[in-house]
């Protein structure tokens, strides 16, 4: 199921905010100094100090299928209950003119590697089929689920495996589908395992303006053909999609008690919130509030390439259904997991700040791959679960001024 983000406020709550937090971060900004430096100004004496305290709740929120534009690789096939399935959509045949003859329409595509290669365990060679799209189907706003409910015809099929033992992950394969059944109209087709058997995950060259045009998914009409009133012959015209894409399904990998997960192609992101109560207005001005949470890397689920993350505002309550969360709209910061540490650390001073002037406003944050849909990538993070160490459980950081009168 796929939400989408919502951000509503009141007018006038919005300005107060918006003044207390822009009051907040001119009162700090002289005071962003060393932990321990003692401060002299005006009417207050003050000391900047650090803290830490654990994130009170803690869960994932799974969107579905994401929107994907411009990906880098198209992924076929299924691993470690990863499923993917490649969408093609050739609507240009109506440009290509009259068909006297057609002797032979065939589909190519190019491999280019698999996924986590080093990670496959079974090597087992399956085939995929090829499908058209018998019914109207817009395959940019739709996803996995949706593309299932649409009338199929079978086309062909091609075999794959991993003759390489899935070593050499950059070696170009030609692949080859018939499609001699096919009139030259606009043609929008669905590549998927077939009978659910794959074992990887195969990665092939999408349509890009910026792949090799040698290696670009291309459709290969060979017969007679009459183009702008000129007959031509034993001729074979070529035509390249104008969008590629791949639905993803990645529900079958829930969340346990020690671990919450995140899927960048098959959305899920993780929902934060902490306890800032204990901040005291009156004698605290934060200087900066970090959310540090730890990746498991030795989690033997984790899928795909490292990716960068960004955050964003909770708005209402999600204690009792983060299925129905309220938010707002993403931070355009970008955060890296750092190899010393594997913790992600992700600067939300601005909402800190607004939980400690409004603690009714206080409904968490969420923190979502920065590239939603374009690649793919399965990360484990560590809970607040008793059972996790201590040390790996995610928290807050914060550093700030406590302010003392002379």
């Amino acid at each position: 199921m796929t939400h989408s983000s919502k951000s509503k406020t009141q007018p006038w709550l919005a300005i107060l905010v918006f003044s207390i937090i822009s009051m907040s971060m001119i009162a700090c900004a002289e005071f962003d100094k060393s932990v321990g430096k003692n401060l002299v100004g005006g009417d207050q004496d003050g000391v900047i100090a650090e803290m830490t305290f654990p994130v009170s709740e803690i869960t994932s929120y799974e969107h579905g299928d994401a929107l994907k534009f411009s990906s880098t690789a198209l992924h076929l096939g299924e691993m470690d209950e990863f499923h993917s399935d490649i969408v093609l959509w050739f609507p240009n045949f109506s440009s290509l003119g009259e068909v006297l003859e057609l002797d032979s329409t065939r589909l190519k595509l190019f491999s280019s590697g698999y996924l986590d290669a080093e990670s496959i365990e079974d090597e087992t060679p399956w085939e995929a089929e090829l499908l058209r799209f018998d019914e109207n189907f817009d395959p940019i706003y739709n996803d996995f689920v949706s593309a299932q409910d649409y009338q199929m015809t079978p086309i062909d099929t091609i075999f794959l495996d991993a003759e390489d033992s899935a070593l050499d992950t950059f070696d170009i394969k030609e692949y080859t589908m018939e499609l001699d059944t096919l009139t030259l109209d606009t043609l929008l087709l669905y590549l998927r395992p077939l009978d659910d058997e794959a074992g990887f995950i195969k990665r092939f060259v999408p349509w890009s303006s910026v792949a090799d045009p040698l290696y670009l998914p291309q459709i290969r009409a060979s017969g007679d053909f009459v183009v702008d009133g000129d007959t031509l012959r034993d001729t074979t015209l070529v035509v390249n999609p104008v969008y590629t894409t791949f639905y993803t399904d990645d529900s079958g990998v829930p969340d346990d008690a020690e671990r919450i997960i995140t899927s960048q192609s098959y959305l899920r992101d993780v929902v934060v919130k902490g306890d800032f109560t204990r901040i005291d207005p009156a004698s605290m001005s934060l200087n900066r509030v970090d959310l540090v949470i730890t990746v498991d890397s030795d989690w033997n689920r984790n899928l795909g390439d490292p990716t960068a993350y960004t955050w964003y505002d909770v708005l209402a309550d999600w204690d009792l259904d983060p299925d129905t969360l309220e938010v707002g709209s993403p931070s355009e910061l970008a955060y890296f997991i750092p190899d010393s540490t594997m913790a992600l650390r992700i600067n939300v001073t601005p909402l800190a700040r607004q939980w400690v002037a409004l603690p009714e406003t206080n409904f968490g944050l969420a923190f979502k791959p920065i590239i939603a849909g374009n690649s793919i990538a399965r990360r484990a993070f560590y809970s607040n679960d008793p059972n996790v160490d201590s040390t790996l459980r995610p928290y807050f950081h914060v550093i700030y001024t406590e302010f003392t009168q002379p």
